[in-house]
């Protein structure tokens, strides 16, 4: 729990930083939260390259966009929310060419070998579902920040990790 005040008071500090145009706050953000974007990005786009052409696409918007932030709002939250915004946009993009395979982009890179197994397990799920799943189980978001996050209450997105983890159940045995 301390990551995450720390990770929301930080990267709060760090947004109203780069919005008054010091680029360089971006490091804190990357710092805390890299691996949380890539994790998302890549359970939207299920493949390496494009789930790294949006964690840097995210960036961009943070740097472009630290103005919006409201003060007192969740900084994780608020950026989890581009980050998924950005994935969708370029998942929706890349739909209109020809798709790659994922396994080829990951196939010999033992270290995404349990990004492959969990994304052919959460295939079973809607994108709404698995990216609600993703936040909370792999990421440790609450459900409050989750709810900011993909447009729905507190409880509708409790209600909806509950019953994909139920959907889950007979694949992860």
């Amino acid at each position: 729990m301390t990551d995450r005040i720390t990770d929301n008071i930080e990267c709060g500090a760090a947004l109203a930083k780069i919005a008054r145009g010091d680029a360089r706050a971006l490091t804190v953000i990357y710092d805390r939260l890299a691996k949380k974007i890539f994790s998302l990005s890549f359970s939207i786009l299920r493949e390496r390259c494009a789930a790294e052409d949006a964690m840097q696409e995210t960036f961009l918007k943070i740097l472009r966009c630290a103005g919006e932030y409201s003060k007192g709002e969740s900084a994780r939250a608020w950026i989890m929310a581009v980050a998924r915004n950005t994935a969708i946009d370029l998942y929706r993009k890349r739909r209109t060419y020809e798709s790659v395979d994922a396994l080829e982009s990951v196939a010999d890179e033992s270290d995404f070998s349990e990004a492959i197994r969990m994304n052919e397990i959460l295939s079973v799920l809607d994108d709404l579902d698995r990216d609600i799943v993703i936040l909370k189980a792999v990421d440790g978001f609450r459900f409050k920040e989750i709810g900011k996050i993909v447009g729905l209450s507190p409880d509708a997105a409790q209600k909806r990790y509950r019953r994909a983890i139920e959907k889950l159940k007979p694949h992860l045995r």
